[in-house]
């Protein structure tokens, strides 16, 4: 839906909410509109966001390759790009120690070969490849339409396995995240 549709949808409600007497089915849509118009707004957000190379995913959500997922915390799961700089962080709650002191691994890397698309469904698809000391690897993010919900897939250059992470993205003026040490 696009953004005009979203602003009319929402000024229609509030006014037909504002003339008519209170009745729980228009504050109910009204409610909604509102929703709506919140979460396009994140998504635009969003997009300029990963327009500009300056964002944060915070990832609430880890799954491997077989299927198993786990719960994580975003403030200390995420994938994060300022400019060319890009870095990865997995750190699980139940696991003590690990290379970054949080429980998991922290990379960092420069992003190259980025590209940004959107599909027929609104979806913006972006890849970029990460290399560094520790890290080669090709990600690819789907920022889901209408909305600031997006799933990255790591696929390291190495190996067959690859890792899907589920989360929000934010621009990286608005998220803030605890960084593990880099290995």
């Amino acid at each position: 839906m696009s953004l005009f549709k979203v602003l009319v949808l929402s000024l229609i409600s509030v006014i037909l909410f504002s003339c008519a007497s209170p009745q729980t089915l228009m504050e109910r849509e009204a409610q909604k509109a509102e929703r709506q118009l919140l979460k396009y707004k994140a998504f635009a957000d969003a997009a300029t966001a990963l327009a500009d190379q300056k964002f944060i995913i915070k990832v609430n959500l880890v799954v491997f390759r077989l299927g198993q997922a786990v719960s994580t915390s975003p403030s200390t799961n995420f994938v994060a790009l300022s400019g060319k700089d890009a870095s990865i962080q997995v750190a699980f709650d139940f696991v003590m120690g690990g290379p970054n002191f949080l429980g998991g691994v922290t990379v960092d890397g420069n992003a190259t070969d980025i590209t940004m698309k959107t599909d027929k469904n609104g979806n913006i698809k972006y890849h970029m490849n990460i290399n560094g000391v520790n890290v080669s690897a090709s990600v690819d993010i789907k920022l889901l339409n209408g909305d600031n919900e997006c799933e990255v897939y790591v696929y390291p250059d190495m190996t067959r396995d690859r890792i899907m992470l589920r989360g929000h993205l934010f621009p990286d003026s608005r998220a803030s995240i605890f960084k593990g040490r880099a290995i």
